[in-house]
């Protein structure tokens, strides 16, 4: 009997460690298929495409007798040729970078020779990436993509058949030269049936910037070379995408809104005693006062300003404020008493205002102490006082898609006002001044710590 107990014992710890292993394995080959690259070893690349929204029409030129007309004309003319100019030389950059970064990956490339076919595939991709709304119009755009990539898959025998795009291009100037590229890929894959599985869009964005001239006119950097930059971050960060899986955050054609700040009204400030008036309170508590922090409650709209990406669109505040009055929310309502972000409000409000990201931001504690100091005016010592406020700050970036928090931080910031002698007259920032201070300081540190997090996504291994 114990024989046949520690058989029956040992079958069933085999039979649940195989049943272990096996989960596991699935749960590994189910991630592998979420990789568009995962078991492709030969690969069919389409020449990448420019499929940027095409320019207005520019309007006919003045009679010559209107001069200030004419100059104008011809200066949105030229503008507009030289955006031309580079959008055409970001398209060729990025195919240059790419097929550079593709051929290090170690898989067996084909090139498809670009012809009106190959355009029209990736137009119609592109253009049932746009349709998501109307399914029937976005089935038929892709199909007649499918069809003509199942065929040139099976002409050339390889696993799978990658279409590459320039869909964005972008030019900021302002007090520095900004040049952005954004490019798409889409991938048919033959690993599950011959008739192939579409997966995409997939986005990368690169962006490039340069800082005016401190003698002189223009940037520190030509036209030319921040394309190069922008193209060759786009085909890197492509590559990564295509072997991960995992979007840049903010590469996609999106919207996001910012929340205003959940700031105190008042702030309590407590009066530490010097050790005379220490003795002579026989309490022991300290005095306190309150102090309106109304100065920084009207700045909550724009404490937090994250960076995001120029294909991220911001949603004006004024539909941020009519959202919170249509759910009748404050800005204190996104956290419960638990201090725990509040998924149900944010996915609410996000998908009223028809928006991808939501941020939202808070002061979770405010310290306002004064102490009793000597200070000098000249070569005597007065009497004065310091003043140290504390600001302890939260902030958050929610998917409304996904219903959770991405990214979340609490940091602190601080600021200390000690009283000087001007003149023999003292002077010493506000109550109301340090407590803005301390968490403009707060805030930016949340900013920095939101921009790390955004650099440690876009590293490349």
């Amino acid at each position: 009997m114990r024989k046949s107990a520690k058989h029956f014992i040992a079958v069933c710890v085999t039979l649940a460690l195989f049943a272990a292993l096996t989960e596991t394995a699935n749960a590994q080959t189910k991630e592998a298929t979420l990789v568009p690259f995962a078991y492709v070893r030969s690969l069919s690349v389409v020449p990448a495409s420019l499929i940027t929204p095409s320019d207005p029409p520019l309007a006919p030129a003045p009679p010559a007798t209107q001069k200030k007309q004419l100059a104008k004309w011809k200066s949105q003319k030229s503008t507009r040729e030289a955006t031309i100019r580079l959008r055409n030389a970001a398209l060729a950059s990025f195919s240059k970078s790419f097929a550079s970064v593709l051929g290090t990956s170690g898989l067996q490339i084909n090139l498809v020779p670009a012809d009106e076919t190959t355009l029209s595939i990736a137009q119609a991709l592109n253009m049932a990436a746009r349709l998501r709304a109307s399914e029937s119009i976005s089935r038929d755009f892709s199909a007649a993509a499918i069809d003509k990539l199942t065929a040139i898959g099976k002409e050339q025998k390889v696993d799978a058949c990658l279409v590459l795009s320039v869909d964005r291009f972008g030019i900021n100037t302002g007090f520095q030269r900004e040049i952005w590229v954004r490019a798409c890929a889409w991938l048919l894959t033959f690993r599950r049936s011959e008739k192939g599985e579409l997966l995409g869009p997939f986005y990368a964005l690169g962006q490039a910037n340069a800082r005016r001239k401190l003698i002189g006119k223009g940037f520190s950097r030509d036209d030319d070379m921040l394309i190069e930059e922008a193209a060759g971050l786009a085909a890197q960060r492509l590559k990564k995408v295509l072997g991960t899986g995992r979007l840049p955050l903010f590469s996609e054609d999106s919207r996001y809104a910012v929340l205003p700040a959940s700031l105190p009204v008042r702030v309590m400030k407590q009066f530490l005693a010097s050790s005379e008036q220490a003795e002579g309170n026989s309490s022991g508590n300290p005095a306190t006062s309150v102090i309106a922090s109304s100065s920084i409650y009207r700045q909550r709209d724009v404490l937090f300003q994250p960076d995001t990406s120029p294909a991220c669109q911001p949603i004006d505040q004024g539909a941020v404020q009519d959202a919170l009055t249509c759910f009748s929310l404050v800005p204190g309502d996104f956290w419960t008493k638990s201090g725990v972000p509040d998924a149900e409000h944010m996915k609410a409000v996000g998908t009223y205002l028809k928006c991808r990201y939501v941020f939202a931001s808070r002061a979770t504690g405010i310290d306002c102490v004064e102490t009793p100091v000597l200070v000098k005016d000249g070569v005597e010592l007065k009497e004065g006082v310091d003043i140290r406020v504390d600001a302890e700050v939260e902030g958050l970036l929610f998917d409304v898609q996904e219903g959770k928090v991405i990214w979340k931080d609490r940091l602190s910031g601080g600021t200390i006002a000690r009283t000087e002698y001007v003149r023999h007259k003292p002077r010493i920032r506000t109550d109301e001044q340090c407590i803005s201070d301390a968490v403009r300081t707060a805030f930016a540190y949340l900013r920095s710590s939101f921009d790390e997090y955004r650099r440690k996504l876009d590293r490349f291994p």
